[in-house]
């Protein structure tokens, strides 16, 4: 199931084409086969972009000419647009301090805890508030890296 969205721009004096985008939700990461099905749908020169979505976390990434990203990154973006039309006044609403290392576990466990530390963090950073992390290297290039995409 592919689905289309087509919405008049907003925020510019003059007028402009209307946002033409069309998305396919994946229960998985979206394989290149997947990627390779959705190609004849960016042929439509009126079509602002394709992308394939995926439930798991994925950092916006482009492969030929299809933007693969996570459901909750795209559902963030068109929510700010639609509700707040891209302003970006956030008042700094407090600071969260987080603060661990990984526990001693299998190590299917320790993708499952970074999976929700990136979400975790996404959502302190953009709802406003500090992101204040320990020292310690076991989480501090997630948070940076995070924190660099976020914002």
């Amino acid at each position: 199931m592919i689905y289309r969205i087509s919405m008049e721009r907003k925020g510019y004096h003059y007028p402009q084409r209307t946002i033409e985008q069309y998305f396919q939700v994946f229960g998985r990461m979206p394989t290149d086969t997947d990627l390779l099905d959705l190609d004849p749908i960016k042929e439509n020169e009126k079509l602002d972009s394709v992308v394939a979505l995926s439930n798991q976390i994925l950092n916006f990434t482009e492969k030929n000419g299809i933007i693969m990203d996570s459901i909750e990154d795209f559902y963030y973006y068109w929510n700010e647009y639609i509700e707040r039309k891209g302003e970006k006044t956030k008042l700094n609403k407090g600071e969260i301090v987080i603060s661990g290392a990984f526990p001693d576990c299998d190590e299917i466990y320790k993708q499952c805890l970074t999976d929700a530390l990136v979400v975790f963090s996404k959502a302190i950073i953009r709802e406003g508030y500090i992101l204040t992390f320990g020292a310690h290297p076991t989480f501090q290039e997630l948070f940076f890296e995070t924190a660099r995409k976020t914002n």
